[in-house]
């Protein structure tokens, strides 16, 4: 008879302490409630031009990438931001992609040419590379552009005959 007494008291603590949680903690007064949010910059137009974003490096015959850090001449191209609301002042872009293993200021080239490498530099002559950050300004015409401009290098010399091939992913933080 004990040992029922005293499971039936544990048993009743137990409901009567778990019931009693809510209460205890409004009686105390204590609590938090954490509510945050974002609010984000509308993204401008980015240009069916620069969507595609095929850039063509042309044609070279291999003599003119025969010495150690010759290079072609450059291919201009640019990224073009129309339509970006009047909040949107600034606008971040981040390049990424595959840096050259031997040589990661240049990407990488993916195409069946060997000893060949892609550059890519912004309008003032600075090189773009793997994780490279640009910041656009937005003019009073809701427009936003960064003149780039690539090419074919050979660091070491000696490329081969083949196809040059890469890819630059590039992202845009609206701000």
């Amino acid at each position: 008879m004990k040992t029922n007494k005293v499971v039936f008291f544990l048993v009743y603590s137990a409901v009567f302490f778990v019931m009693n949680i809510p209460l205890m903690a409004l009686a105390n007064g204590d609590g938090e409630l954490a509510i945050t949010g974002s609010v984000l910059a509308s993204p401008c137009t980015i240009t069916p031009d620069t969507v595609k974003g095929d850039v063509n490096l042309g044609k070279v015959y291999t003599n003119r990438l025969h010495s150690a850090g010759d290079a072609t001449d450059w291919t201009a191209f640019s990224l073009n931001l129309t339509e970006c609301p009047s909040t949107t002042t600034k606008v971040v872009v981040h390049f990424t992609g595959t840096s050259d293993p031997d040589y990661p200021v240049f990407f990488k080239n993916t195409g069946t040419s060997e000893r060949v490498a892609i550059e890519v530099a912004d309008d003032t002559g600075t090189r773009l590379s793997n994780n490279s950050v640009r910041n656009l300004t937005v003019d009073s015409q809701h427009q936003a552009k960064m003149d780039l401009k690539g090419r074919m290098t050979s660091p070491q010399g000696e490329a081969t005959s083949g196809s040059v091939s890469g890819v630059m992913e590039l992202s845009f933080d609206f701000q």
